[in-house]
């Protein structure tokens, strides 16, 4: 497969179970190894590089199920977004991330485990949008999310995008994230690109009836 991302750009993937989304994210990320092509983030090849020199890099990603670390607060949970930064920068990033995710403002010394669900998604995106990333990878964010959550998950994601101008690559079955952001979406079927475009375009080829029967 093959398609580009420019930096402040939302890219929705959209796919069933089992179309290659997740594996894509994580071959990105450098979790998952490359056997061809190449892999480039702001102009650098990073094939070569492992998960970690990725992440110094600016390669951010929320992996699906959250993955938090339960019995950490909130706080620590988003610090280790930021491993190599001092306590100042922490600090600040943090309050940056409270005028994204207000909900998360009187729960930074709980634990991460005492969340709701929808609380603990918003700390695990929250952490992935610590210091400041080239690109977020988010596998699945509003999954098992009320709607009034998904709902707040899209504006603050709107608010990185715009304001951040950080560039966030979103693995979806979730029709209303590619509603929220219909300028650019990649449906894959099979492992493969089926259709880049906008929302518009997939409808009118029938591409979104590959995913959404």
């Amino acid at each position: 497969m093959s398609f580009q991302a420019v930096q402040g750009e939302l890219v929705v993937l959209l796919g069933r179970n089992g179309s290659g989304k997740t594996t894509l994210l994580n071959t990105i990320a450098g979790l998952l190894r490359s056997v061809s092509g190449d892999i480039y983030i702001q102009g650098r090849r990073v094939n070569e590089m492992d998960c970690a020199e990725r992440v110094r890099s600016g390669v951010h990603i929320a992996l699906e199920g959250r993955q938090l670390f339960g019995r950490l607060s909130v706080r620590r949970n988003l610090a280790l977004g930021m491993f190599k930064s001092r306590r100042h920068q922490i600090e600040e990033d943090v309050t940056k991330i409270l005028s994204i995710f207000p909900d998360l403002g009187d729960k930074l010394d709980e634990r991460a485990a005492f969340l709701s669900g929808g609380q603990q998604t918003m700390v695990s995106v929250a952490r992935a949008l610590m210091g400041d990333p080239a690109i977020v990878l988010l596998d699945e964010p509003t999954l098992g999310l009320a709607p009034q959550n998904a709902q707040r998950l899209i504006e603050a994601l709107r608010s990185v995008c715009t304001e951040r101008h950080i560039t966030v690559l979103v693995a979806e079955q979730n029709g209303l994230i590619a509603r929220a952001f219909p300028s650019h979406v990649i449906v894959l079927v099979g492992g493969e690109v089926s259709f880049e475009g906008s929302l518009t375009q997939a409808a009118s080829e029938g591409k979104l009836s590959q995913i959404f029967p």
